[in-house]
């Protein structure tokens, strides 16, 4: 694949960083090196759910009385903080995650080390859980790693979308992420079972996003988080049935995929 460095932008997520709060987002925004160039000639944000662990520790074998079952039920294959990270309290987790070390490519090590080497501080964000939607994005953008369903099927829609922005001789998949800006609305992982489970925070943090972001469009996507949307008043002056929102001059769009 192209070098990382040629399809994020390494300052601006570094910067990103700097100018998150102490209340704003957990999770490390991705920003493409063509972000402010845009899409059209518009800065896109595209917002999924949430992150999600499927590293349970509650054991399914229990009547067999498992060799891994341990402490009422618990599993040893599974992460022991498990149940109190994906319950909302993923920040005091960051670096405690055995599987940040061993789950993603070599872009990730490279993309996270030239962003702490611009921020000035190497235990920032590597190997940290706040660095999660990067190692996602790299692992997807690796041709060494498994697809990720849910990021190829936004990525086909995507491209196909934009095709004419996407001509030039890099392959499209790696120009149409140059060029847009993606972050998980939810703040803590969420088991990979249950779906989503949205707190009051989340909805601080995506202001802060769109504050450090200043995107022109931003697409919500799918219909958990268009509810979501819905909820915290993008319904007002919508149409197409309140999925096409404009909210203090930004253009929402929920797409359903």
């Amino acid at each position: 694949m192209e070098n990382i460095d040629k399809i994020a932008n390494i300052d601006a997520i570094a910067n990103a960083i700097k100018n998150n709060s102490e209340d704003g987002f957990f999770f490390v925004p991705w920003i493409g090196k063509n972000y402010n160039k845009g899409l059209n000639g518009k800065k896109v944000l595209v917002v999924g759910a949430s992150h999600y662990c499927n590293h349970s520790n509650i054991c399914i074998h229990q009547a067999k009385k498992c060799s891994n079952s341990y402490d009422k039920n618990k599993c040893r294959l599974g992460c022991k903080y498990f149940q109190e990270c994906t319950s909302g309290k993923t920040k005091d987790y960051n670096d405690k995650c055995a599987w940040m070390k061993e789950s993603y490519s070599t872009d990730y090590v490279a993309l996270c080390k030239s962003i702490c080497d611009k921020i000035g501080d190497s235990n920032m964000i590597s190997e940290k859980l706040n660095s999660t939607t990067l190692g996602e994005i790299c692992n997807f953008l690796d041709p060494n790693w498994e697809d990720n369903v849910s990021y190829t099927r936004f990525t086909e829609f995507g491209t196909r979308f934009f095709d004419k922005e996407l001509t030039n001789k890099i392959e499209p998949k790696y120009n149409f992420w140059s060029h847009i800006a993606f972050v998980n609305y939810a703040q803590n992982f969420q088991p990979a079972s249950t779906g989503n489970n949205f707190k009051e925070n989340d909805f601080d943090a995506f202001k802060k996003y769109l504050e450090v972001l200043k995107p022109d469009i931003v697409i919500v996507w799918g219909c958990a988080l268009g509810g979501e949307m819905e909820k915290k008043g993008f319904k007002v002056n919508a149409e197409n049935n309140g999925y096409n929102w404009t909210k203090d001059g930004i253009q929402f769009v929920n797409i359903k995929l």
